[in-house]
């Protein structure tokens, strides 16, 4: 099926940039066209909704080619990649990548957008995101992402001083000199010889203070006492305006949406856009609106997919009720009622969770994907029997197979199914693309630790030798993972004591 090919033919009156063709690019790749841009953006939100989430990192981008600024876009393409992440994928198809190749400034920044999003934990990508918002000046796209970027440099196990350096220039030519002064921090300490470097920082964390304060217009009128003043008042007149502007523009929408669906309480069409705009704003009593109506066109029209969106609008609510309550009891560890609260509230969620897959996989039964997130809660509830069900299953999809086989190989452990689960993770990671990256080290950790449980059991010294083999493996690439180190502690210290009283095949080792 053609990319575009959900949307049927498009119109002739929309020449080169509808959503049936690519858009025809200017000389820079750039064609600015909110209108464009929105009718990508809305097919995203719909698709994504329905669990077809790389189809909707494709509409997003195609949709930022034409509006690179759009935040919500950005932020929408992100929670598209977490959840397409999320099912085990670690890279998309070349149609993907390949509606968004080009050789352009816009279409450097939307390949590099596409490779962080697929790797959310791969500095280098990050560095290349961050360098094409410079260079096409998105201030607002660089505040949104700067600063995780280089949360994502610093972390990594080998920071290198050339990424803090390309993000140094690039936060420069953005004036956002903070996290320029942070970066360049960071590769001084990486190279503490590079005396320019250090010179360079402490200009920048100058004109920082400058930039902040407004000194540099000291000896004028009135002075930075004056630019304070100034900046202070006009923040305060743009949000005031800005706050006026999309109350009234979103009121505006939903009351024109409300009308519509009253006018035609059974169209689908109009059923979703009344909930969309309601959703866009999302009031407690919009929400409250919006499950209502979707509960009511599933009653009428009997169509899951209402049902759903009704469900999926209560998880959404959840998850921040939850964080929310996360973020109180961490602020207040010695207050009791408070984690309780969190906790109390993580439970109802999880259950909802749980309850709200097993409705969807019943309606889509074809959808592997969601068979693999049932699975997924099914372990986290310890009914690792009921994940066997549905992983069993969703390893049938090729794209989520090593996800599955991993899962399945942790429910096996889970019944103390060590041949069983030791059979699994070597299945899959023979299937695997890749064995460093994080589910093929989530595999070998896996596989690791069900070879030292037979180890135990059967007192095999073979086990535990390739059980050991594996945690050394793990250790010299992230000695940081999980409890490597102890693991390896513990299968060398098995590792001897069999070969005192003579394991099993101890006379091969």
């Amino acid at each position: 099926m053609a990319l575009f090919g959900i949307f049927g033919k498009s119109g002739g009156g929309d020449k080169g940039g509808g959503p049936g063709e690519p858009p025809k690019p200017s000389g820079d790749g750039m064609e600015f066209s909110p209108e464009k841009a929105k009718r990508f953006f809305d097919r995203a939100r719909s698709v994504h909704d329905t669990g077809q989430y790389e189809y909707a990192i494709s509409l997003w981008l195609q949709g930022l080619r034409f509006e690179p600024n759009n935040l919500d876009a950005i932020r929408g393409f992100f929670a598209s990649c977490d959840q397409f992440r999320a099912g085990g994928a670690t890279s998309t198809s070349k149609e993907t990548a390949s509606a968004v190749a080009g050789s352009s400034p816009v279409h450097k920044f939307l390949g590099a957008l596409l490779e962080w999003g697929i790797n959310i934990r791969e500095p280098r990508p990050a560095v290349k995101v961050v360098s094409s918002i410079a260079t096409l000046n998105l201030r607002d796209v660089g505040e949104l992402l700067g600063a995780s970027a280089l949360g994502v440099c610093i972390k990594h196990d080998r920071p290198r001083k050339d990424w803090f350096v390309t993000l140094l220039e690039s936060f420069v030519k953005l004036e956002m000199f903070d996290l320029a002064v942070q970066a360049g921090e960071v590769g001084t300490r990486l190279d503490p010889s590079d005396n320019k470097l250090a010179a360079d920082v402490r200009n920048l964390s100058a004109q920082a203070t400058m930039h902040k304060g407004g000194y540099e217009n000291t000896g004028k009128e009135g002075g930075y006492r004056q630019n304070i003043k100034d900046a202070e008042k006009q923040r305060l007149l743009n949000e005031e305006r800005s706050l006026v502007k999309t109350d009234e523009s979103q009121q505006k929408a939903i009351l024109a949406a409300k009308a519509e669906y009253e006018a035609n309480p059974a169209d689908r069409v109009v059923i979703k856009k009344y909930i969309g705009v309601l959703w866009q704003r999302r009031t407690p009593a919009d929400v409250t609106t919006a499950i209502e109506v979707a509960e009511a066109a599933y009653t009428q029209t009997q169509e899951f997919a209402f049902r759903k969106i009704a469900g999926d609008i209560r998880l959404d609510v959840g998850r921040k009720e939850v964080q929310r309550l996360k973020v109180a009891a961490d602020a207040n560890p010695s207050d009791t009622g408070a984690k309780d609260a969190y906790v109390q509230a993580a439970d109802v969620q999880n259950r909802l969770h749980t309850s709200e897959l097993e409705l969807q996989v019943q309606a889509y039964p074809t959808n592997l994907l969601l068979k693999l997130e049932l699975g997924k809660c099914y372990l986290r509830d310890r009914q690792p029997e009921k994940a066997i069900e549905q992983l069993q299953k969703a390893k049938d999809d090729p794209k989520q197979r090593s996800a599955a086989l991993a899962c399945l190989g942790i429910a096996f452990q889970e019944l103390d199914w060590t041949e069983e689960a030791t059979e699994t993770f070597k299945q899959a990671l023979e299937q695997h693309a890749d064995a460093n990256d994080e589910v093929g080290l989530e595999l070998r950790y896996g596989l690791m630790s069900s070879l030292l449980k037979q180890a135990e059991g059967t007192r095999d010294l073979s086990r535990a030798l390739e059980a050991e083999k594996i945690a050394s493996a793990i250790a010299i690439q992230q000695i940081g993972y999980r409890d490597i180190r102890a693991k390896r502690d513990q299968l060398k210290a098995l590792i001897a004591q069999l070969r005192q009283t003579g394991g099993a095949a101890a006379t091969n080792a």
